[in-house]
C-alpha cells in the first residue's frame, strides 16, 4: 500500500482513483543494491481513503527493496495524461487479498501458481 505524503487535501482521492481506474498499469521505483535506481511494471488494484494498493512476490527483489526502503515513485500515462506520485510503503500481508483478487481476477492466477 502506498500512502500519501500529502494532506488529504481536495484531489488526492481524485489522483488515486486516476492511478487505479485510469492508468492501473505503473513504473514504480525504488534502489537497487547498487544504490541506483530500478523500475518495474506494477499494477495498482485497489484504493481507499488510506491508499492504494497493490501485490508482489515475497521472494521478489522489488519486495526486499520495499520492505528496507519503505518509500517509492509512482509514474504512468495513458491517453496523453500522466501522473507521479511518491509515497510511504506499508506491508498489510493478506489484509486485503481477497479484495485485490475479487477486482483483479487475474492476479489470483499469477500468485496461487507461485506458492
Amino acid at each position: 500500500m502506498i500512502k500519501s505524503e500529502k494532506e488529504k487535501g481536495v484531489g488526492v482521492m481524485e489522483y488515486l482513483k486516476m492511478l487505479v481506474e485510469e492508468f492501473h498499469s505503473t513504473t514504480v521505483a525504488t534502489l537497487g543494491e547498487d544504490g541506483h535506481p530500478q523500475t518495474r511494471v506494477i499494477d495498482m488494484m485497489h484504493y481507499e481513503d488510506d491508499g492504494v494498493y497493490f501485490l508482489t512476490a515475497r521472494g521478489k527483489a522489488f519486495y526486499q527493496q520495499l520492505m528496507e526502503q519503505k518509500y517509492i515513485a509512482v509514474s504512468a500515462t495513458k491517453d496523453k495524461k500522466a501522473i507521479s506520485l511518491r509515497g510511504k510503503v506499508k506491508n498489510i500481508d493478506s489484509e486485503k487479498l481477497d479484495i485485490l483478487f475479487e477486482k483483479n481476477p487475474y492476479m489470483k492466477q499469477i500468485y496461487l501458481s507461485l506458492s
